[in-house]
């Protein structure tokens, strides 16, 4: 009922049976829990929990059902488990500037920016009405580059351990240090957005 070593935290929504010949027999709690066959166990179990979610996909009703009821856990083993992070990131939607009205995946973001775009924007607020009206994504508006809109709390902790998803970099429109060229596209980002 309550093995941490079995299933990492963000997967502590599953529930079934783990049937194993190589767990001894006859031990105690503490013992077993320092067994290394319970850390192969908890490998395997991730791994086929991950396989699940993608089957899933295949089905959008069916796994956005899922999505909407787990996504925070997905969220935190995002931010947690940085051996199946990119795994996890194929799970993740959010609605857009460009698409306010349906969940897109960070593949979606990279097909429809344009080719000369190496970056995924996106901002965080409570709301996306608010988000729509936010004076700092007025300029992406214009050039017609698409911002993320990042409405739950957990958002902004996960992002903290992303830098990049295929080789495009996660770029937080309401920091300082995005640049603009004459044409008003983004030119440049600041690495420290400190002030």
């Amino acid at each position: 009922d309550d093995c941490e070593q079995l299933v990492p935290e963000w997967l502590k929504f599953m529930v079934g049976v783990v049937d194993s010949n190589d767990i001894p027999l006859n031990v105690s709690r503490e013992i077993l829990q320092q067994n290394k066959i319970l850390s192969q166990i908890k490998n395997i179990i991730t791994k086929k929990a991950i396989e699940l979610f993608n089957d899933m996909q295949e089905d959008e009703d069916l796994f956005m059902k899922f999505y909407n009821s787990y996504d925070k856990m997905l969220k935190l083993g995002i931010h947690e488990d940085s051996k199946n992070r990119e795994k996890l990131l194929d799970f993740i939607r959010y609605n857009s500037l460009n698409h306010s009205e349906k969940f897109i995946t960070f593949q979606d973001y990279i097909k429809n920016c344009k080719t000369s775009n190496k970056n995924i924007y996106y901002i965080c607020c409570i709301n996306k009405n608010v988000l729509a009206k936010s004076p700092l994504i007025e300029r992406f508006k214009s050039q017609e580059l698409d911002v993320l809109y990042l409405t739950d709390p957990i958002d902004e902790y996960m992002m903290q351990n992303i830098k990049e998803y295929q080789g495009y970099k996660f770029v937080d429109v309401s920091k300082d240090g995005i640049k603009f060229d004459e044409e008003n596209a983004p030119e440049s980002v600041k690495e420290d957005n400190d002030p």
